[in-house]
């Protein structure tokens, strides 16, 4: 699972650095900027993980469990305004087809999720380190224009970006755009890719924040040295291929449409041979007022830490063995 949540973290980091000749960059670059500031409005994301195992020789136990993950479907549903610090998000797992449903909540400083499974709300203010984690990954703004710049520069070569006229149906009704597709050589993409890390390696406190969320042999606070040797032996297995981007940006120069596609292909001999990921996602009601219904927790509806694991089917907890292990 840390090869998924590292590949994925590069690629979207990225995903939104891209344009084409200069006009058509500067266009995407300002859009990019209106939608990163977007304080008050609705999206939807989707994600789709496929994974190819293989299963040469395992018993049908396993392979049966191997199921549950061959196949990963995120969806997160949520309305925000920022500048109140208000959110809430419906999110949906499904793993080989066994479903799971969550609710997040944040208001103010208050953070809770709901446990439909339980009918209960955990208290995410009780966890420990909880809020460093909802803080988010801080980047400095010199260290993606450079990696910006790489990019761009690479794309102006390939020309490999249009920009054309597009009709949209969003939840606001049929909208303009400007279709921006994106499509990369593999042996371009690889390059670029390990590039990009080659940049992200040199800012020590870019890794000191990657080492909150990856965690090596179950370490707690893994140290930077070791995430960025694990990082770089981790694209020594790894390529990418068929990576393709297309992003639609309305007259109000907001990206309203996103969809991102790439595989991995994964040289070691362990059981996971290569992944697939889509991801998709849609904004609407872009800076408008926004309604907020947040529920009143009481002894009765809330879910202490420690019983939280009763509101997750003891599957997953499978499930996401299967994955470390299958690596």
């Amino acid at each position: 699972m840390k090869k998924l949540l590292l590949i994925t973290l590069i690629i979207l980091l990225f995903a939104n650095l891209f344009g084409c000749d200069k006009g058509n960059y500067n266009t995407y670059k300002e859009a990019s900027i209106n939608t990163g500031d977007v304080a008050k409005g609705k999206a939807l994301y989707n994600v789709v993980i496929e994974n190819k195992f293989d299963t040469e020789g395992l018993p049908k136990e396993e392979i049966k469990e191997l199921n549950y993950i061959k196949e990963i479907e995120m969806t997160m549903n949520l309305k925000h305004d920022y500048k109140n610090n208000q959110v809430i998000s419906r999110n949906y797992f499904n793993f080989g087809g066994m479903g799971f449903d969550s609710i997040f909540y944040m208001n103010g400083e208050n953070l809770f999720l709901k446990m439909p499974i339980l009918g209960k709300y955990l208290n995410l203010n009780q966890i420990e380190q909880g809020k460093e984690y909802t803080e988010g990954l801080e980047i400095d703004e010199k260290l993606i224009e450079r990696i910006r710049d790489k990019w761009l520069n690479a794309l102006k070569e390939e020309n490999v970006v249009s920009g054309e006229k597009a009709l949209l149906d969003t939840e606001d009704g049929t909208v303009k755009a400007t279709h921006y597709s994106i499509t990369l050589d593999n042996n371009k993409l690889n390059t670029l890719v390990n590039e990009t890390v080659d940049i992200i390696l040199e800012n020590p406190e870019l890794i000191g924040e990657l080492s909150k969320y990856i965690r090596i042999g179950g370490k707690e606070n893994t140290n930077p040295t070791e995430i960025a040797k694990y990082i770089e032996e981790y694209l020594e297995t790894v390529s990418i291929e068929d990576f393709k981007y297309d992003t639609y940006i309305d007259i109000d120069d907001y990206i309203v449409k996103t969809d991102l596609e790439f595989g991995l292909i994964y040289k070691n001999n362990g059981r996971l041979k290569g992944n697939k990921f889509i991801f998709n996602s849609k904004r609407w009601d872009i800076e408008k007022e926004q309604q907020f219904v947040f529920p009143e927790l009481n002894e009765s509806n809330t879910l202490e830490i420690e019983d939280a694991d009763q509101g997750i089917p003891v599957i997953f907890e499978d499930i996401f063995n299967n994955g470390e292990e299958s690596r």
